[in-house]
């Protein structure tokens, strides 16, 4: 079966998502037909904003919008690549996932944490340097997936004498926190690679530590130039609106706490 085909169609035969405005839609419109008498009258307008929400939240056209305003502040440099000269530093900032297994926890990256690998060694073959991969402990080990990031960055081809790893960093602002503490002297050119979602909240806490660091962002999610089947719920708009608000409440907290 083709892979567009079933992004557009065969979503319909996921469960929750879709079903869910569904049901929705049907309680709501029995609650404001006032002939039936049926108690549910009483909740119409709660069922509406439900229902609103929920085929808004689950929209793919609204999700898209979402990310887009947050991938697309900081588009690939390319041309700056290109003229970029003198020493370099790629500080990548860790994101994986774990499973429990019967020896312990076992680190195993997530897509982004693929996107973000590949992009810094994509980058670190262009101009050379030094990658440095921050944070993420998990496990009672506290190993950290950093140093998985960082392995599978020596099996793509990096010198293992090019690659500096910190592994206590827990979060986007103590990734940027401890490498900066890491780096004494950085170099004239200094890259962060993080998903481009997250760019936007990175970049922040790099301006407010005074880290002088060029966005170099990998693993997107928008898209161009959506078909007319965007305007319909399905369950990858109800995931990316998860990713657009986790970073939009992410900049909220920080800019609260005073790190952006």
């Amino acid at each position: 079966m083709d892979t567009l085909f079933f992004e557009d169609y065969g979503q319909i035969f996921l469960p929750l998502s879709v079903y869910l405005v569904v049901v929705l839609a049907a309680l709501t419109y029995f609650a404001f037909r006032r002939d039936i008498g049926h108690r549910l009258t009483r909740w119409r307008y709660i069922l509406l904003l439900l229902l609103v929400w929920s085929y808004l939240g689950n929209m793919p056209l609204v999700a898209n919008s979402l990310v887009n305003s947050l991938e697309r502040q900081y588009p690939v440099a390319v041309t700056e690549v290109a003229k970029s000269t003198g020493d370099h530093m790629i500080v990548v900032l860790s994101t994986g996932d774990f499973r429990r297994t019967k020896s312990g926890i076992a680190i195993k990256l997530n897509a982004a944490g693929w996107e973000r690998t590949k992009a810094a060694v994509d980058l670190w073959k262009r101009i050379g340097g030094t990658i440095v991969f921050t944070g993420l402990p998990i496990g009672e080990q506290r190993s950290a997936v950093a140093r998985q990031m960082a392995y599978i960055a020596t099996t793509m081809g990096v010198n293992p004498d090019n690659i500096l790893v910190e592994e206590e960093a827990r979060n986007t602002y103590e990734n940027i926190q401890n490498a900066v503490a890491m780096i004494k002297n950085p170099p004239e050119n200094v890259w962060l690679v993080t998903s481009a979602i997250n760019m936007p909240r990175a970049m922040g806490v790099a301006k407010k530590l005074g880290f002088k660091a060029k966005p170099y962002p990998s693993d997107f999610h928008g898209q161009y130039n959506m078909g007319w089947t965007s305007i319909f719920p399905n369950n990858s708009a109800a995931a990316n609106l998860q990713l657009a608000g986790h970073e939009y409440i992410g900049i909220f907290y920080y800019w609260l706490r005073g790190r952006l």
